[in-house]
């Protein structure tokens, strides 16, 4: 590290220098620019599964009949993907992971420039993050939609209920050309994606970070816990003060903890609905995507109407996979904090610091309101299906030909569905449960994260007079490199 004074007309220069008169300088280049080739290969990688599925796309013979047809569909009240929403999300995505790759070979030119500072660091690496993720989520959304095209295929070449359609998929293959990912499967793949990618970028910032003088604010902290007017000399609050000293590492473990324990129920109850052979997840697919897949058969309208009234919506996504986004990336954000427990020599932003705080509650508190929606959504319609159910089945009988109610209810697990009838339970809480769970979180969350921004107030008044400190004995501000 290398002290240099303020130079506010300097201008941005990329360094893409190796030598230097510092033997150290000289080993510290090479490492920046190993980690930059080694995290370009893992990013490839990870995202050679979008290659392989872009060779699908490329090849799906009944994907091209599909595209030809969907005008009719779309006129006969179908909504399904388009071709920009597979194939256009599918492009924006190369294009941002381009840019990417772009930023990432550029990783060492620019942490090591002239003019580079913490801040402009941080925001290069956050930028970086921000462009990956942007492509490994539209990408998820462009499979999305082809898994919604590939359960739709699959149910007309099943059925035949629209002839001319089925004739035309079948002049191509009896059989869909290549099976892909379940819609739920889509969403799982990203939250494994996103912690690898945060994990990816923490390693990056990890090679830049600056050591911090740990030791000497853990004293300087000990030192205004014992001044202070609340200690007061007692040793009750003298143990207390230990286990709860508002250092940067106690408040990201006590933000680690709060969020374990609540993520976990809400992370098994993500896995039961995105299943569509649960219970609920059969709850959710017959009332809210079955309705668009089966409107070849006439009538179909009109007897979900009668079932669900008003109800009948398109909250598909928001009930089976948008549990899943969220919970992936509220659980990469608690990477920043385990980070900060395993590095805790590193020099984290007070900024930075505070920021990642708010944006975990602001999560937390998200997650805890979609979630209980999604828990009040999917009771009800248990006691729908408890009334109306079989009166439904009955209408569904109907409309179709035995062999193809047969099909249809192999396919989506009307099994399940006869079970919700039957027994009139789920594999979750009652209505009474999921009011007292509610209570328990929102209580929960809300008491520990005040606490967690006492601490945090606490944590950065110190921080800063101890760095005022330090300041005022080394001189300037330090360049990040």
């Amino acid at each position: 590290m290398q002290k240099r004074n303020h130079n506010f007309g300097s201008k941005f220069k990329l360094n893409w220098k190796i030598k230097d008169p510092n033997e150290n300088v000289i080993k510290k280049n090479a490492f920046l620019y190993k980690i930059s080739a080694l995290v370009l290969f893992l990013f490839t990688i990870l995202y050679s599964l979008t290659f392989l599925f872009i060779f699908i796309v490329a090849n799906d013979k009944h994907l091209h009949v599909y595209f030809e047809y969907l005008n009719s569909l779309t006129k006969e009240g179908f909504i399904m993907p388009s071709f920009n929403d597979v194939w256009g999300t599918l492009i924006s995505s190369l294009v941002f992971f381009g840019i990417s790759l772009v930023l990432i070979f550029l990783y060492k030119p620019i942490v090591t420039s002239n003019s580079i500072t913490l801040t402009k660091q941080s925001i290069y690496i956050k930028a970086t993050a921000t462009f990956l993720m942007v492509s490994f989520l539209l990408t998820s959304l462009s499979q999305y939609h082809y898994a919604n095209y590939a359960a739709f295929i699959k149910l007309e070449l099943a059925t035949e209920a629209n002839e001319n359609f089925t004739a035309a998929l079948k002049s191509v293959g009896p059989h869909l050309s290549f099976s892909w990912k379940t819609p739920s499967i889509v969403w799982w793949v990203l939250f494994v994606q996103i912690i690898i990618l945060f994990s990816i970028i923490l390693f990056l910032e990890n090679a830049i970070s600056r050591k911090e003088n740990i030791v000497g604010i853990e004293k300087y902290i000990e030192y205004n816990l014992k001044t202070s007017k609340s200690f007061a000399g007692s040793k009750i609050i003298e143990k207390m003060n230990k286990f709860f000293k508002p250092t940067t590492r106690n408040i990201s473990i006590w933000a680690l903890v709060i969020v374990g324990l609540i993520l976990l129920p809400n992370f098994i109850y993500t896995i039961l609905i995105s299943n569509s052979s649960t219970k609920m997840g059969a709850l959710i697919q017959w009332s809210y995507n079955l309705p668009n897949l089966l409107k070849d058969f006439k009538g179909i309208d009109l007897l979900y109407a009668n079932l669900l009234g008003d109800k009948y919506s398109l909250a598909y996504f928001a009930l089976n996979s948008l549990p899943i986004i969220i919970i992936g990336i509220t659980f990469s954000t608690t990477f920043f904090f385990l980070s900060i427990i395993v590095r805790s020599e590193k020099q984290i932003s007070d900024n930075v610091f505070i920021l990642q705080n708010v944006v975990l509650a602001f999560e937390t508190l998200f997650l805890l309101i979609l979630m209980l929606v999604i828990k009040f959504e999917v009771n009800n319609l248990a006691n729908i299906w408890k009334t109306e159910g079989a009166k439904f089945e009955e209408g569904l009988r109907g409309l179709m030909q035995a062999k193809d109610f047969q099909e249809i209810t192999t396919m989506f697990h009307w099994d399940a569905i006869q079970d919700v009838i039957r027994t009139n339970k789920i594999e979750w809480f009652s209505q009474n449960g999921i009011i007292a769970e509610t209570i328990i979180s929102f209580a929960f969350a809300g008491s520990t994260f005040t606490g967690i921004g006492i601490g945090l107030v606490k944590n950065i008044k110190i921080h800063r007079a101890f760095f005022k400190l330090q300041k005022e004995i080394e001189g300037d501000e330090e360049y990040a490199y």
